[in-house]
C-alpha cells in the first residue's frame, strides 16, 4: 500500500516502519524477557 504525499496518515505510516535492526533488537529483548522470566520461575 502507497500512500501519496499529501495523504495524512503517510507520516504516521513512516514513522511505524521499522529497520531490519530494530527488528531484531526486538527480537533479542523479547526472548531475554522470556528467558529471565522463566528463570523467575
Amino acid at each position: 500500500v502507497f500512500l501519496p504525499d499529501d495523504h495524512p496518515a503517510r507520516y504516521v505510516a513512516a514513522f511505524n516502519r521499522q529497520s531490519d535492526e530494530a527488528k531484531n533488537l526486538a527480537k533479542v529483548a523479547y526472548a531475554a524477557l522470556k528467558g529471565s522470566r522463566k528463570l523467575a520461575e
